[in-house]
């Protein structure tokens, strides 16, 4: 079992379940495979291995690499932020930092896929995950299901019906 799925369980599972209850066991939680584009989500992004490729870049004392990979992360977030704009200028951008972005609003499937096809060009040996849901702490749950994926690479949502 991957360390990665035993802190997602111990994180976010377990708390989950443990506040289940005979009046809200109802709750299902559903993994849907692509958002409804007349709905809005919360959209998490993060870069796949990015620190684990830095540290290694930082281990072998490859400075120009390190500075051509860390520019190149911050144009790849600059386009795909901009990107999210074009689709639709009531897409807020919550942050925006290193190789994260969370993102509340309306993107497609094919738009997801774009936005992780501008992560990968613009890197240039990188790939990004994709969680969304209807809240924040879904789109957390759904990020983490997609990097638990042993490709990562993925695009994952979750949400919680009530």
């Amino acid at each position: 079992m991957s360390l990665e799925f035993i802190e997602f369980y111990t994180d976010i599972v377990y708390p989950s379940l443990e506040q289940l209850t005979l009046e809200n066991a109802k709750e299902v939680i559903r993994y849907p495979t692509e958002p409804l584009s007349n709905e809005e989500y919360y959209f998490g992004i993060d870069g796949d291995s990015t620190g684990a490729c830095l540290e290694d870049l930082l281990v072998e004392e490859k400075k120009d690499e390190l500075k051509k990979i860390s520019k190149n992360i911050s144009i790849a977030l600059k386009k795909m932020g901009n990107y999210i704009k074009k689709v639709s200028k009531e897409n807020e951008i919550i942050f925006q930092t290193g190789d994260d972005m969370l993102i509340l609003g309306k993107l497609s499937f094919n738009d997801l896929v774009k936005i992780k096809q501008i992560y990968k060009d613009t890197t240039e040996i990188l790939t990004c995950s994709i969680g969304f849901g209807k809240t924040s702490k879904d789109a957390y749950m759904a990020l983490k299901l997609a990097k638990a994926n042993p490709q990562k690479n993925m695009i994952k949502g979750i949400y919680f019906n009530n």
